[in-house]
This record gives structure tokens, C-alpha cells and sequence, in this order.
């Protein structure tokens, strides 16, 4: 059944692949190879094949940025940075060892890919680092999550997000052993003039 789909799989991309590239005389249509993308991307979604969700997710993205749509790009490279970490989540959880980190490696390129695509001061930036730190963090990646963190905190005005991504950034500080840069944390979010509920100032 697996072989079936991936032949299914292949054959529908090199054919939305192809239609784009033997159009010589004619610009093509990319509006409508989008739409094709994105409709096998869901087919695969539905199939639970995260891997092959993603890379029709980026073939949408090269279309979108072919067309000049800066945000429909990372749009689309969001979705693929989605599924790539659906698929590495899969793949731990069935106790599988995935030392290339294939589809890990892939998620991070495509968050970092759509993150560019946004204005510095976003709200989006700080979504998507946010998001990929916590991926990383379900993962057991915790010193590669901090990393993000902390960048994801250097982004944030809205005080009670950023309290709360620097308690994150403080527990995650203790479990990697990092106690000298816990214990920096912890000072200041008591320094900070942040309104700091009592049950995280105890903690």
C-alpha cells in the first residue's frame, strides 16, 4: 500500500512539475500548479504521509514566490515546516532512530525560510519561533529549544508573552543544568516591571 502511494505520490508531482517547465512560449499558469500542490498536499495529509505533505508544500512555496507573493510563500513553507515536524514526531514516537534528523532538519529550514519573510518587529516572527522551540522541546531537544527562546524573547513587546516565554526559557535553563543562566533568568523576570502572578514569582 505504501509503495502504491508513493508511486501515486511521484507521479502527480513530476506532472504539476511538468506542466510548469514545458511551458516555453507561454508564461504558466501558476496560480493553477499552486492550487495543484496544495491539493496533494492535503491528499498526502490525509493519507498520514507528513514527508510527502511537506515537499508538495514547498513546490506551492516556489510557485508562490515565482508569482512575486512574498506571504503566500511562507504560508506555505509554514504548512511544509508543519508536516516535516509531524513526521519526526511520528518517527519518535514509534521508537524509531532518525540520526540524518531528515525531516527535522527540513521543518527548521522551512520555519527559518517563512520567518525571513516577515517584517523584523512581526508578531508572526515570534509565532514561529515560538512554535519550532516547542517542537523542539517535545522532542527532547531542549538545549536547540532554548536557542529559539531566547531569540523568540528578543522579539516580544507584549509583557505578559514575553513573562511567559521567559519562564519557559528558565525551566528549560534548569533541565539542561544551566543553573548560573537559570538563576540570571529568574532575576530578571523578579527585576522586570512586569506584573508577575504570585504562584511564578514563588516558583
Amino acid at each position: 500500500m505504501a509503495t502504491d502511494l508513493s508511486a501515486s505520490f511521484n507521479e502527480q508531482y513530476i506532472s504539476i512539475n511538468t506542466k510548469l517547465k514545458k511551458r516555453f512560449l507561454r508564461k504558466p499558469n501558476i496560480s493553477e500548479a499552486t492550487n495543484e500542490f496544495i491539493a496533494l498536499a492535503i491528499q498526502c495529509e490525509h493519507s498520514e504521509q507528513p514527508s510527502f505533505a511537506g515537499q508538495t508544500y514547498i513546490g506551492a512555496a516556489k510557485c508562490e514566490a515565482s508569482a512575486g507573493n512574498f506571504l503566500g510563500e511562507a504560508e506555505q513553507h509554514l504548512a511544509a515546516a508543519r508536516q516535516f515536524m509531524k513526521a519526526e514526531k511520528k518517527l519518535a514516537s514509534l521508537k524509531f532512530d532518525s540520526p540524518d534528523r531528515e525531516n527535522l532538519e527540513a521543518a527548521i529550514g522551512c520555519y527559518m525560510w517563512a520567518l525571513v519573510k516577515y517584517p523584523e518587529k512581526s508578531p508572526l516572527r515570534t509565532s514561529i519561533l515560538l512554535e519550532l522551540a516547542d517542537g523542539l522541546v517535545d522532542l527532547n531537544y531542549k538545549h536547540e529549544a532554548l536557542v529559539y527562546y531566547e531569540e523568540a524573547a528578543d522579539t516580544i513587546e507584549d509583557k505578559t508573552m514575553k513573562l511567559m516565554c521567559m519562564r519557559n526559557m528558565f525551566n528549560l535553563l534548569l533541565d539542561c543544568g544551566k543553573y548560573d543562566q537559570a538563576l540570571e533568568t529568574a532575576n530578571q523576570i523578579c527585576d522586570s516591571n512586569f506584573h508577575i502572578p504570585e504562584g511564578i514569582l514563588t516558583e
